[in-house]
């Protein structure tokens, strides 16, 4: 496994503080200017991905909550104002933090097609939900 710079491992630290890609690069020693992009590159790097994920872990085990646990309180807030018919901004927060868990944030990914282009390289399956035997 490739070795972490020290400025990468202070980006760890800092993003474990508040999950904030921007303000834990610029709180790294990354430019103010580029924090933005620095944080989401970083966040990509397979093994700052893996040093985080080993933290998290930790820090879950250490506090002695699971991520279903964590998930059912959330859901039991939202369910209890939803009946009420009123959120008041924790009740939001807590319907915030879900969605980020459960990836519902996330974009949906589309497929482009390009009708009338004949591909480059033709004997490449492009749709990988299409198995080659619809040929």
């Amino acid at each position: 496994m490739k070795k972490l710079t020290p400025k990468q491992t202070k980006f760890i630290d800092e993003y474990m503080i508040d999950l904030n890609a921007s303000a834990a690069a610029e709180r790294a020693g990354y430019s103010k200017k580029t924090a933005y992009s620095q944080g989401q590159r970083l966040l990509k790097n397979v093994v700052i991905k893996d040093t985080l994920a080993k933290r998290q872990e930790k820090s879950a085990k250490k506090a002695g909550v699971t991520r279903d646990e964590i998930i059912a309180d959330l859901k039991q807030i939202k369910d209890d104002f939803k009946s009420k018919g009123e959120y008041p901004p924790h009740a939001l927060k807590s319907i915030e933090i879900l969605n980020k868990m459960l990836g519902f944030n996330e974009p949906d990914k589309t497929s482009i097609e390009h009708k009338g282009i004949p591909p480059l390289f033709p004997d490449v399956n492009y749709d990988n939900n299409k198995q080659d035997d619809d040929k």
